[in-house]
């Protein structure tokens, strides 16, 4: 067999058998682990920042015990989150929030599966295994995925939909009635988060552009154009309508009205957002009312935007890039630097005929999900929205499939190599994410030292989570701390209460106190503020009365302990 027909026949092809019987069994079982895993995070975290908004609005579309409220995400996330909560409230609210939590720990895991078909599709068994484990093993994925929050949502979604459209583009006999599950996939991520309609256009540009490339020069762009409008975006569209007019219909036209008006009321310049609501269905109306709020809200100067010690009402297009960086585990992110840096090289130095099929192999591989990845990673960068990593989740599971089918053909001649190779990151990945246990929402790897140097560039992923609420809570109940409080952006009112904690965000109301648990976030963002010249006037607001409270805390302190 010639070198040419040894490279092309190890690209894997549908119809082929080329996935042992053992690795579906395995990829479930690795998912089922990832699901227990966040399970088992789900149980600890205490209440978050977005959480009881989050629940509020499910708890009003499923029940209609409340008015309508958070139009600022889309419905599938709500709509998840009311599936296994009761219409009678618990006494305390973290219950709530922790049994609403159940089918996001489940989302976590179908995104494990997901990610290692997708890996073993494009380089192998061992490859698909690899990637899936590093997906169950991640902090910061797995943090997130017990929560009732939306981006590890739609990074399924995106996922599963760009390994669809990968497998349309090598099977065409197939490939008509796998572009619409595609695109059917992809209307779950349009009602998943916002984030997924601007990045329609891009998705559907890299489609084309495989669709055109695999199906030979021959085939028109038009035809191809077509082809996606009718298979792929019409599907998509049509699920977005009948899953957000489904969580909507039981919503009266007049509570929607109201609420609209009273949502909007927070921006400057609200317009009059009810036009939507009169004159149009309210599966229409609540998405352009939601494109329209996170609009608003991502101009420059809506965000505190902490970036290596500093504040900014402008984001960094380089900050995901670096909260990727920091943010997987650290063998995990060598390993993509490495790829990607040892790539090229190996292409452009291989003699010309080689360096064809070389590339043509990795392209198969590589070219949807990687371009996809970046592309995501390039676009979440544009954003004026810096506030963790989270918000660029979809591009990590393109990314280390895209990675996956590099390293398999870089080491083509080398499979025992590559299998060890995968071992190693795997194990490397788990032994890090082992000894910083518990603090997965804030996790940072050895390249900043850890959870504690994480703030040095992203002060605990920038937003203020409060999931170790408890620990401090456990703290205050055992004594010798005098009169307690909390400054902290978010705080479970009852549940401080009953451990004697007060929650205060005025020097005066500080006065009275003995001991201050104040949070990572607000400490660090009070100090950076006061580097912070720009004259926006959230900025403006938040640096008028959180610096001179930090630092008059400070000055009154007699000593500063770190608490988790």
């Amino acid at each position: 067999m010639s070198e040419q027909e040894t490279v092309v026949s190890s690209v894997p092809r549908v119809g082929r058998r080329s996935f042992p019987p053992w690795l579906l069994i395995t990829l479930l079982a690795i998912a089922a682990v990832a699901v227990l895993g966040a399970r088992a995070v789900a149980r600890s975290a205490f209440t978050t920042c977005d959480e009881p908004t989050h629940l509020s609005a499910a708890r009003s579309l499923r029940f209609h015990q409340e008015p309508v409220s958070n139009l600022e995400h889309p419905v599938l996330m709500k709509l998840l989150a009311a599936l296994p909560i009761a219409p009678v409230r618990p006494e305390r609210e973290i219950d709530d929030i922790r049994a609403a939590r159940t089918p996001f720990c489940v989302v976590f895991g179908l995104l494990v599966l997901c990610g290692g078909l997708f890996a073993a599709f494009e380089a192998g068994p061992w490859a698909g295994v690899a990637v899936a484990s590093l997906l169950a093993i991640d902090p910061t994925l797995r943090g997130h995925g017990a929560l009732i929050e939306n981006d590890v949502l739609v990074s399924l979604f995106i996922l599963a939909s760009a390994f669809l459209v990968d497998l349309a583009t090598r099977a065409p006999r197939f490939g008509p009635n796998i572009l619409v599950g595609a695109g059917l996939l992809y209307g779950l991520a349009l009602v998943s988060k916002f984030s997924a309609a601007p990045f329609l256009i891009p998705f559907v540009a890299v489609a084309a552009t495989a669709l055109w490339a695999r199906g030979g020069p021959g085939r028109s762009h038009a035809l191809v154009a077509r082809r996606l409008a009718i298979l792929f975006v019409a599907p998509a569209l049509l699920v977005l309508i009948l899953v957000q007019g489904a969580g909507y219909s039981g919503v009266p036209r007049s509570e929607l009205r109201t609420s609209t008006i009273a949502q909007f009321r927070q921006l400057q310049n609200p317009g009059a957002p009810e036009r939507l609501v009169d004159t149009l269905p309210n599966a229409v109306s609540t998405y352009a009312l939601g494109l329209k709020w996170v609009k608003a809200r991502a101009v420059p100067g809506k965000w505190c935007n902490y970036f290596f010690g500093r504040v900014s009402g402008r984001g960094s297009i380089a900050y995901f890039p670096v909260a990727l960086a920091v943010k997987l585990t650290t063998a995990t992110a060598a390993a993509l630097a490495l790829t990607l840096l040892v790539a090229p090289p190996l292409l452009l130095t291989a003699r010309p005929t080689r360096r064809r099929r070389l590339l043509r192999v990795a392209l198969e591989r590589a070219f949807i999900p990687g371009t996809l990845g970046l592309s995501f990673l390039f676009l979440a960068g544009l954003s004026n929205v810096n506030i963790g990593l989270r918000h660029a989740f979809p591009c990590v599971p393109l990314l280390l499939v895209a990675g996956a089918g590099t390293a398999r053909t870089i080491l083509r001649r080398s499979p025992r190599l590559l299998t060890l190779a995968g071992m190693a990151v795997v194990v490397l990945s788990l032994l890090e994410a082992a000894s910083f246990f518990g603090r997965e929402i804030s996790f940072g790897n050895r390249l900043v030292g850890g959870p504690a140097g994480l703030r040095r560039v992203l002060s605990d992923s920038n937003v203020d989570w409060g999931q170790e609420q408890g620990l401090m809570f456990e703290r205050a109940r055992q004594g010798n701390l005098g009169r307690v409080g909390a400054l902290a952006l978010v705080l479970d009112v009852e549940e401080a209460k009953r451990a004697g904690v007060k929650w205060f965000s005025t020097p005066r109301a500080a006065a009275d106190l003995d001991s201050v648990f104040v949070s990572v976030f607000f400490f660090d963002l009070a100090h950076a503020l006061e580097q912070n010249g720009e004259l926006y006037p959230r900025l403006m607001y938040t640096r008028s009365w959180l610096t001179p409270l930090v630092v008059g805390l400070e000055e009154r302190a007699e000593r500063i302990e770190p608490f988790h």
